[in-house]
């Protein structure tokens, strides 16, 4: 097999890649996929029942994570100032 320089590299950055973002992807939510008494019992999850979007798709409930606390609501912001 002749195999140039730069196209072992290509391959070696291209795999690199696909596999960061593999691990990215996996570690995204602890919550997706499990069950609602394990999502209920996790402090950092919450369950979302099931419901019918404007277009009429139906989606199926589900576990996910609860919205991180680093953004902060407007008036909680001006409160916070005013204290």
């Amino acid at each position: 097999m002749n195999l140039s320089i730069s196209s072992v590299s290509i391959r070696v950055a291209t795999a690199a890649v696909l596999l960061g973002l593999s691990f990215t992807a996996g570690a995204a939510s602890q919550c997706k996929g499990i069950e609602q008494n394990a999502c209920s019992a996790s402090s950092e999850c919450t369950w979302v029942d099931s419901y019918e979007r404007k277009d009429g798709r139906t989606v199926a409930a589900h576990c996910k994570s609860k919205p991180s606390r680093k953004s902060v609501s407007k008036a909680s912001a001006e409160a916070a100032k005013e204290s």
